[in-house]
């Protein structure tokens, strides 16, 4: 062995030796001080990404795909009407009320009358109108 080999090996050895175990603790690392006394700040919880925008493709059932963008918003939604099937692409990213509209509207454009009820407790009822 070389002494160019000789020392690699032995910064590996002396960087395995330090390696430290990172270990996942469930618990709340217990505070014995006021929060301002700690050097450092506890960081608010993350809240997970959901992708809370209406995406319906070409060939999607219509109704599905409200139904699961809906309770990815939060509402959950009663269908009163036929199904369709999408013929084309849509994404919406507005919030939830407005994206609702600009759907109704392009449903609208396809001749097919759809209109909506959303109540206070997050209910949302879609109804055909012939």
């Amino acid at each position: 062995m070389n002494a160019k080999h000789t020392v690699a090996v032995l910064a590996l050895l002396a960087a395995s030796a330090q390696a430290q175990v990172v270990r996942i603790v469930q618990e709340e690392f217990p505070v014995h001080a006021a929060p301002s006394a700690l050097p450092i700040k506890p960081m608010p919880k993350a809240e997970p990404i959901v992708e809370r925008s209406l995406s319906i493709k070409a060939g999607d059932l219509i109704s599905h795909r409200i139904v699961d963008w809906a309770m990815r918003n939060g509402y959950a939604v009663t269908w009163e009407a036929d199904e369709y099937r999408s013929e084309a692409d849509l994404v919406l990213a507005d919030d939830f009320d407005k994206a609702l509209n600009v759907f109704l509207g392009s449903m609208r454009l396809n001749r097919v009358r759809l209109e909506a009820e959303i109540y206070a407790n997050n209910a949302v009822r879609i109804f055909e109108v012939k």
